[in-house]
């Protein structure tokens, strides 16, 4: 039997975030999720300034950009042949 001090119920950006932040305390955390990876397909629809802020302070902030949409391709929507197909319109915001 494994004992923690916390359990983190959900592996998706709010339970992985409140995982690093405990650890980061020095808590004890525990963190489970139904699925064995992260998708691999984006979910979010935009990132706030405070999150991001939040994943500065853990060391994280660089890397999501890295992985990051550009933000030239987050300023409207896109009319494409497939999902991973030509772009044949945009509509900016």
């Amino acid at each position: 039997m494994t004992t923690v001090e916390v359990l983190v119920i959900g592996g998706g950006p709010v339970g992985l975030t409140t995982a690093a932040l405990l650890g980061d305390f020095g808590i004890e955390t525990l963190l489970v999720d139904r699925k064995p990876a992260t998708s691999s397909h984006p979910r979010a629809f935009g990132i706030h300034p405070g999150t991001m802020e939040v994943w500065r302070r853990l060391g994280v902030a660089d890397e999501v950009r890295q992985v990051a949409v550009p933000p030239e391709h987050t300023a409207g929507f896109g009319w494409m042949t497939t999902l991973s197909g030509d772009e044949v319109g945009r509509l900016m915001f």
